[in-house]
């Protein structure tokens, strides 16, 4: 099952508070056998163990979206009342709101409470001067032909634009 899909499910689906105490405590497991990871990368770097490692820590990553996506949707329709309409049921739902959606925008301090667009300046069109490989953009894996166009993230390609095996394809109005 797609990420996407396993989201919209999760989100349809009331989760209840033992639910979210046991994905945190799967969190913590998993993270802990990070670390264990890392220590036995450092003794024997095979690829075996990195490959394990790669795959554990985006595991862990995406139980930590999922917990932030059930909390963000918790609260999300007490959320679009206090911006559309500037009301709240309750003392208590405003301070809880603001405690959340502190923590979730601290993670994204160039999102805010008034712009529900996608900020465009941290994409571009890019063009692959050359052979690349594979590319990891977001949660895929793109092989980059030369000559091929994509629209990407600037940071997912940085380092093929600092190389010049991409350039950025000017927008000319």
């Amino acid at each position: 099952m797609k990420e996407e899909a396993l989201n919209s499910l999760l989100l349809r689906t009331k989760i209840n508070k033992n639910e979210m105490l046991k994905i945190a405590s799967i969190v913590t497991q998993k993270k802990k056998r990070l670390g264990e990871l890392a220590k036995n990368f450092e003794k024997d770097p095979s690829v075996e163990l990195s490959l394990n490692y790669l795959l554990l820590g985006r595991e862990v990553q995406r139980l930590e979206r999922v917990k932030r996506i059930i909390n963000r949707e918790k609260h999300k329709e007490i959320e679009n009342r206090w911006i559309l309409d500037g009301k709240a049921e309750s003392a208590e739902d405003i301070a809880g709101f603001r405690k959340i959606t502190k923590k979730y925008y601290d993670v994204f301090p160039s999102l805010s409470f008034t712009s529900r667009e996608v900020p465009i300046e941290y994409y571009s069109h890019v063009q692959a001067v050359e052979e690349c490989g594979l590319m990891e953009i977001g949660s895929s894996l793109i092989e980059s032909r030369k000559g091929s166009l994509y629209y990407v993230r600037k940071k997912d390609v940085l380092h093929l634009l600092a190389s010049g095996m991409m350039k950025i394809v000017e927008n000319k109005k």
